[in-house]
């Protein structure tokens, strides 16, 4: 029933087969009705600002999440 309007995505191993991946797996009409995926908002988070056990780059990390959900600056 959840239709989010952006999807962060985050990754363990290598971000850019990561992202691959869920391009693939987006293509699906399961996510094709998915309003995010609709309007491509969705983000492969970085890991060198977003690690799985904290971060010394919370600033950085708020920056891209608050452009990723509300725009450029």
């Amino acid at each position: 029933a959840a239709n989010p309007d952006v999807i962060l995505l985050i990754n363990h191993t290598d971000a850019e087969a990561t992202a691959k991946m869920y391009e693939k797996e987006f293509q699906s009409d399961f996510w094709q009705k998915i309003d995010a995926v609709k309007n491509k908002r969705y983000y492969s988070l970085d890991t060198k600002i977003f690690f799985i056990a904290g971060s010394p780059y919370i600033p950085e990390s708020l920056d891209t999440l608050a452009n990723y959900f509300y725009g450029s600056k």
